[in-house]
């Protein structure tokens, strides 16, 4: 997947999955403070997961298949993001 800085075309690129969650789908961690702590929501259906931004509920989340979301981890556990 391609992911676009444009929040317009990961709305369009996840669009025909967002039908698949609703609000209650979402869940976020116990140790969220909100406010004044920024903290994201987590759903997962079927092969996919879906996060977004507790605090603007009104942006449309979004959505990863579980391979993107996996590949996505590994990356994070191997040093990828990492700031130098």
């Amino acid at each position: 997947m391609t992911v676009k800085i444009n929040s317009r075309n990961l709305v369009f690129m996840n669009q025909k999955h967002l039908q698949c969650f609703d609000k209650e789908d979402f869940i976020k961690s116990s140790r969220c403070v909100y406010p004044p702590g920024g903290c994201v929501e987590v759903a997962m259906k079927e092969n996919l997961i879906a996060i977004r931004d507790a605090k603007d509920l009104a942006q449309v989340p979004l959505v990863f298949t579980k391979a993107e979301w996996d590949a996505f981890v590994q990356g994070v556990k191997l040093g990828e993001f990492d700031c130098q």
